[in-house]
């Protein structure tokens, strides 16, 4: 499957953490690469981290319902956080969240595959 388009926007989610200057660690940083239908998020934390909404996708353009997204961890480390995708019925952003806290100042990677 080749799949093209424009990069979709992420910004971190709570989860992610915060910045903590008295111990060196940055605020959390997120990034990705593809387009609205795959790609590869990383994200790297920040302190006091916690479960739940590590990330925010919003799409390039918004897709006519739902789409069904799939998440998928690229590391151990990644896949020890029992991850999950929830668009939350939306047809322009999904979330990518975590069952498991992460831990302080680490990078994740995930896979994702949008479908409509």
């Amino acid at each position: 499957i080749i799949t093209a388009g424009n990069t979709p926007t992420i910004t971190p989610g709570s989860a992610a953490g915060t910045e903590d200057t008295q111990n060196n660690i940055l605020a959390p940083q997120v990034t990705i690469e593809g387009n609205d239908t795959a790609g590869t998020i990383t994200i790297t934390t920040g302190a006091n981290t916690t479960a739940g909404t590590l990330a925010s996708v919003t799409f390039s353009e918004a897709f006519s319902k739902a789409p069904v997204v799939i998440v998928s961890a690229k590391d151990s480390a990644s896949a020890a956080l029992n991850s999950f995708a929830d668009s939350n019925n939306s047809q322009t952003n999904f979330i990518i969240g975590s069952v498991n806290a992460t831990q302080a100042n680490k990078t994740y990677k995930f896979n994702y595959c949008v479908s409509q």
